[in-house]
């Protein structure tokens, strides 16, 4: 199967020319497995960076939902390099720095699971280049399995993302880096304070002195749920869940931390779940209503949907990055099945030896061109 999926492709490049191609996978009931058919196409799309590929359900077509179209044509544009939409600079004016000269950055880590053969760890790191904060160049490593959450190359994933900025703005960093931080336990912000924001500061004093910068942890993984007391009719359906926007920055957070509590998004059905937030570092001073605003302001452009999302855009597409990375070392795995199985095996005669060579051989697989990076190729 891998084999034929890419030959298709190497055909929809050379003899057609193709630039983009929409796959149509096997329904639920199929013989085939359409996540194994969804890996090649994208592990055969990484190969080639003149090809963004479209993957469809096939039911979907059939009896095709309500939106489904819109959501779909939404990514497709993002993927081609379009915008979907835009918030007014005007809506956070009372910032002390501008927008066009702001790089937004989200950070998050892809850990194996405990069944998976592959015991590596990916990080993906995505920043805007533009003024509105809608495309994102990215960079992935793959790392050993660290479960303190640690991103050990995120300086120089930071630097390259840097300078894809200077190259896109006419040779010039930004003024301001605003990083949103994902996929981090209370127990381990001490040491990606003490490891993470040390490195990136050491690097920022060496490329680019006078950048400005903001460290934001947000977790989704916490115990706080916000309701109403008095039921909301004025919804589609009656419901007990906040408003987007609603912000608790007293009483049930930390007392020695600087942060909030954020309930970006609404929900019609269940329990809204809000994001907490936690300010490591913050070089603009930002009043506290500033910096509410500024998170909250990080929560829409998601070219995914037309709607405000439950954490900043730009960690969204980091962590889909992330499992994009994923998804091609799965298709890896089972498309030279033996030779990983002789070297997953053979990690047990000599452990650090073959996981470093896993890890080079992975590395290569997940090598994006510079062009393909610059656009969102992973939603």
């Amino acid at each position: 199967m891998p084999e034929t999926v890419e030959y298709c492709l190497e055909n929809l490049k050379n003899i057609k020319q193709a630039e983009f191609v929409l796959v149509v996978l096997p329904s639920e009931n199929a013989t085939i497995d359409k996540s194994t058919i969804y890996n090649f196409v994208k592990f055969g799309e990484n190969n080639d960076k003149n090809i963004i590929s479209q993957c469809v359900m096939g039911e979907k077509v059939v009896n095709t939902p309500q939106g489904y179209y819109d959501n779909l044509l939404d990514k497709i544009n993002a993927k081609l390099g379009g915008t979907n939409m835009l918030v007014g600079h005007d809506y956070i004016q009372d910032l002390p720095f501008s927008l066009s000269e702001t790089m937004v950055v989200g950070a998050d880590v892809n850990h194996p699971g405990m069944i998976e053969k592959v015991p590596l760890s990916i990080a993906a790191v995505v920043g805007s280049f533009d003024a509105n904060i809608s495309h994102y160049s990215n960079d992935i490593r793959i790392q050993k399995k660290d479960r303190t959450e640690t991103i050990h190359d995120i300086a120089q994933m930071l630097e390259k993302l840097l300078i894809h900025y200077q190259k896109k703005n006419e040779g010039r960093y930004p003024n301001n880096v605003i990083v949103f931080r994902d996929g981090v336990g209370d127990g381990h912000v001490k040491i990606l304070r003490d490891s993470e924001l040390v490195s990136m500061e050491a690097m920022l004093n060496r490329l680019a002195p006078n950048v400005k910068i903001a460290f934001i942890i947000v977790q989704k993984r916490h115990i706080v749920r916000l309701g109403l007391t008095t039921q909301n009719t004025n919804a589609r359906k009656p419901t007990y869940n906040v408003d987007s926007g609603t912000v608790v920055d007293t009483h049930i957070v930390e007392p020695m931390i600087d942060g909030m509590v954020l309930n970006s998004h609404f929900s019609q059905l269940g329990t809204s779940k809000p994001s907490k937030y936690t300010i490591l570092r913050d070089d603009f001073g930002l009043k506290t209503d500033q910096i509410e605003r500024l998170c909250f302001f990080a929560c829409h452009n998601c070219a995914r949907t037309r709607k405000t999302i439950s954490i900043p855009t730009s960690i969204r597409y980091a962590d889909l990055c992330a499992y994009r990375a994923k998804q091609l070392t799965d298709a890896y795995q089972t498309r030279n099945s033996d030779q990983t199985s002789t070297s997953l095996t053979s990690m047990t005669v000599d452990t650090e030896l073959h996981e470093q060579e896993l890890l080079m051989k992975l590395s290569k697989v997940l090598t994006i061109d510079a062009e393909k990076s610059e656009k969102l190729y992973y939603i």
